[in-house]
């Protein structure tokens, strides 16, 4: 019968792009230190040689880990939209705050996928 696929039916002669069972995004973990006095908006440079190009699609989002220095899960609270422009070996992480204002480090984890 063969190795079952997860995610969509092939159309036609279609290939599936993704995945046999237990195959799946490699995704990386960083933290963010947003400083000691609140902020509703921030920018970060990453440096991630995995970044090829400026075509590279880099999708970041909040981790349930706690960050360094801190307890339990900042997230929990906060709400943030995340957003990302690749360029060559980084891409700029831009993060607006839904709630309010974000202090101190958080941890993310993010993952890198093509054009």
């Amino acid at each position: 019968m063969g190795t079952p696929n997860i995610g969509p039916t092939p159309v036609g002669d279609e290939v599936p792009r993704f995945n046999q069972i237990g195959a799946g995004p490699l995704w990386k973990t960083l933290e963010v230190d947003f400083g000691d006095v609140p902020v509703s908006t921030r920018k970060f440079t990453i440096v991630d040689a995995g970044v090829v190009d400026s075509t590279a699609r880099v999708t970041v989002v909040a981790s349930g880990a706690t960050a360094t220095g801190r307890a339990g899960n900042d997230w929990e609270v906060d709400a943030a939209n995340f957003s990302t422009l690749a360029g060559v070996g980084e891409f700029i992480l831009s993060v607006v705050s839904l709630n309010g204002r974000i202090r101190g480090v958080r941890r993310l984890s993010y993952t890198i996928g093509g054009s």
